[in-house]
């Protein structure tokens, strides 16, 4: 009986201290708010509080001490498979020695451009996890850079700096020469040539006797800079410029380099090309909006009839015409200015109701008036 009432002493304890507790946060809650700040007034200030109202700097903790690796911990786990850091790179390292054996042409991604050795410049790329390093002269020298032979080395450099700032996150080929090693990180690195690659796709699709090129061939190219009004790009070892009316069929393009990044493969098809075997110059030109009035499906004219009212974009603005594309139906309309009863002129990008007057079924396009939304 005597041990049941001890267990009972012991048990009811912690429940009245608990209670107590209870008790005594109740009455905290209850305390008048003037005695609650005081409380708080009374705690003691943070030390960082009290150096700072005295007018000090406070006190900063220790940077803490760079982890360093030491060792390796395998596992138990033997279906799971890691690759290293150091198998990535053993890898790509494996590649471009075969790819230097074979003259295989690879692709780096543009990372910077930088001086080098008084008035020269190189080009910083990389593949994978290699660096790709590139002689400035190298690299441009199938780009049309008007007079560049001729400048100075200084404004050579110069003109090589502005042109490869424009051209970072662009992917361009290049024929890996040798590996080498950084001498102050110890790094291996790739000295690569982009003008080999261009070279050798050049000599393939246009000067060699079983060259491929012709009108109407599709093929992809990459964007290596841009600007409001176009886009220079990289196809077949030839650098060519497309112009936005060139990028879309039936879109407005108000700011290419917001439609298309550096790095982007669109793709294009060849609209026209000159060869010059005796100098080896090579220009070309394509379009992505050509390929897709040939490759999109779209709506025929018999869709739209004569005398409905259709939205439209404003593609172009001539002094005589408005060349619009009909939103959904992706059809091209032509207005004369006469016909636009609109009090305002229309430029590219304006948004009008096209009435449908006619058809011209040969040319496949309709013609009408229209008036600004």
């Amino acid at each position: 009986m005597n041990e049941k009432n001890e267990i009972c002493i012991e048990m009811t304890e912690p429940m009245q201290n608990q209670e107590d507790v209870l008790q005594e946060q109740k009455q905290a809650d209850a305390l008048p708010a003037e005695d609650v700040a005081a409380d708080t007034a009374a705690a003691p200030a943070e030390p960082e509080a009290e150096l700072a109202e005295a007018g000090k700097p406070a006190r900063r903790r220790a940077a803490r001490e760079p982890v360093r690796l030491t060792k390796t911990i395998a596992t138990a786990n033997d279906m799971v498979e890691v690759e290293t850091p150091e198998d990535r790179r053993a890898k790509d390292i494996d590649e471009i020695r075969r790819a230097i054996k074979q003259e295989r042409i690879l692709t780096a991604k543009v990372d910077g451009v930088e001086p080098f050795d008084g008035d020269n410049a190189r080009i910083i790329g990389h593949r994978n996890s290699l660096k790709v390093v590139f002689e400035a002269k190298d690299f441009f020298h199938f780009s049309n850079m008007a007079g560049i032979e001729e400048a100075s080395d200084a404004v050579r450099q110069q003109r090589y700096l502005r042109k490869a700032r424009q051209m970072t996150e662009a992917s361009v080929v290049f024929v890996p020469l040798l590996l080498s090693v950084d001498e102050e990180t110890g790094m291996p690195f790739v000295v690569a040539s982009r003008m080999m690659a261009m070279a050798v796709q050049r000599e393939h699709h246009f000067l060699s006797e079983r060259a491929d090129i012709e009108k109407g061939v599709r093929t992809t190219a990459t964007v290596i800079s841009t600007g409001p009004a176009y886009a220079i790009v990289e196809a077949l070892g030839v650098e060519t410029t497309i112009g936005a009316a060139h990028l879309s069929a039936y879109e407005y393009i108000e700011d290419v380099s917001k439609c298309v990044r550096n790095g982007d493969g669109i793709e294009v098809m060849v609209t026209d090309f000159a060869v010059d075997r005796e100098t080896g110059n090579i220009s070309l030109r394509v379009s992505r909006a050509e390929l897709e009035r040939q490759l999109t499906p779209v709506e025929t004219i018999s869709s739209v009839r004569r005398g409905g009212v259709y939205s439209a974009t404003v593609l172009l603005a001539t002094e005589k015409m408005y060349k619009v594309v009909l939103n959904g139906f992706k059809i091209i309309g032509y207005i004369s200015r006469s016909a636009n009863i609109s009090d305002e002129m229309l430029h590219p990008g304006d948004a009008v109701n096209m009435m449908v007057h006619g058809h011209d079924y040969e040319k496949g396009y309709v013609w009408g008036g229209c008036h600004k939304k």
